[in-house]
């Protein structure tokens, strides 16, 4: 079936929300009548959506359409926290758990492992969110966490669950604070 889909919602028969999500991206940007039939189809590795809201005793249903390649990783909820503004000028990547040998001749053997995506970004946000994001910060330093660079789809690599390494914040001037931040992901 595509594209594929996630229809999210309340309780059942709930007059509280309700929504479908298509999540499958064209791998080309001239996406058009030869794309649909012959590109590959592509997904994204990780997804967020961060708009239900709070409903007192309320349960969540996923359903997943699409083929039987599909699967969940980790479905994560909690309440999200502004930080501030990511600016231009992250630095993406992974660390590759990935062990490459070489004999005496020279040939190589490698055993492919898993790897974690990381992320160093700034950050900006006004003095008066100082206090706040710092004891945010200092509260989840050995917790897993969501965190979200940029919710737009070009930029979904931002997105990663796990912990962050280090975090710097400066002061510089009057305008606002800068954060800098090092993001390690699970596997």
């Amino acid at each position: 079936m595509r594209p594929l889909s996630i229809p999210l919602t309340g309780l059942p028969n709930s007059p509280f929300w309700s929504e479908t999500f298509d999540i499958g991206i064209f791998e080309t940007d001239e996406a058009g009548w030869y794309d649909y039939f012959f590109s590959e189809l592509t997904t994204p590795d990780q997804w967020v959506y961060t708009d239900i809201g709070t409903y007192e005793n309320a349960a969540l249903r996923v359903t997943l359409y699409g083929g039987s390649e599909m699967e969940i990783g980790a479905l994560v909820f909690g309440r999200s926290r502004d930080l501030g503004c990511t600016l231009f000028g992250a630095n993406l990547g992974i660390t590759d758990y990935s062990t490459k040998e070489f004999d005496e001749f020279g040939r190589a053997t490698i055993i492919e492992r898993v790897y974690a995506n990381t992320l160093e970004c700034d950050l900006y946000f006004a003095h008066t969110q100082l206090r706040t994001i710092y004891k945010f910060l200092s509260d989840v330093r050995a917790t897993p966490v969501v965190w979200i660079g940029s919710e737009e789809d070009e930029f979904d690599a931002t997105i990663i669950y796990g912990f962050y390494k280090d975090f710097n914040i400066e002061l510089r001037d009057a305008s606002g604070c800068y954060c800098s931040l090092q993001i390690e992901g699970l596997t």
